[in-house]
């Protein structure tokens, strides 16, 4: 029930519809939640929630709209910021990533939700995702057209270049993450290690050998 009799706005509702379909995905799972939990975590009538919504799938697709909204964001505030110096380059890179994988961190059973109860079976669920690694990409294309152009990127099939890339950052939330083979991650060092990655590559620079940094997930 709405606290105090108050009637609240339409978006408020949403919103709390949202925040409680959060808690009940990552609790329950998909195909077990029902709209009945949801409802009891946001504290609104079944009719309220009826009155914004068709079902369980609606909330889920604009819950994980909004999610991967904010990755978007992210990647596009950090990564499109022009700078001729490697090591800021490397920084903006690194803090973007940061971002990016705390997110991930912080949201954990949910997307764990997403890719193994609905990104295979639901074609329409997992076309946002879609969506989303192809503005993605997008972004990266860019960011390394116009390193290319300033002559501090070297010159390159940058929309294949820009697909690898996603696909590399992506697969250590994947699997690092999400996949809950680390109990204690260190988020920064690992930005900064696939950051210096698709910087510099695996090759030595300065002709000296380095020794070897932290491993991140230890």
């Amino acid at each position: 029930m709405q606290g105090g009799g108050r009637k609240l706005p339409g978006e408020e509702i949403k919103a709390r519809v949202i925040s409680a379909s959060r808690v009940v995905f990552s609790r329950s799972g998909y195909r077990a939640a029902t709209v009945q939990e949801i409802i009891e975590e946001a504290g609104i009538a079944r009719a309220t929630f009826y009155k914004y919504f068709s079902g369980k799938r609606q909330v889920f697709s604009e819950l994980i709209s909004a999610f991967l909204k904010v990755l978007y964001d992210t990647a596009g505030d950090y990564m499109l910021t022009e700078t001729d110096d490697t090591e800021v380059f490397i920084e903006r890179i690194s803090e973007s990533l940061v971002l990016f994988y705390t997110l991930f961190l912080e949201n954990r059973e949910l997307m764990t939700v997403y890719f193994q109860e609905v990104f295979v079976h639901d074609p329409e669920l997992s076309g946002i995702w879609d969506d989303f690694d192809h503005r993605v990409t997008v972004v990266f294309s860019r960011m390394l057209k116009e390193g290319v152009e300033r002559g501090t990127i070297r010159p390159m099939n940058t929309d294949l270049v820009a697909s690898a890339l996603l696909l590399i950052f992506l697969q250590v939330p994947y699997r690092e993450i999400m996949g809950g083979r680390n109990v204690i991650i260190d988020v920064g060092s690992m930005a900064d290690e696939m950051a210096r990655f698709a910087v510099e590559g695996l090759t030595q620079r300065g002709g000296g050998a380095a020794g070897p940094r932290e491993d991140p997930l230890r």
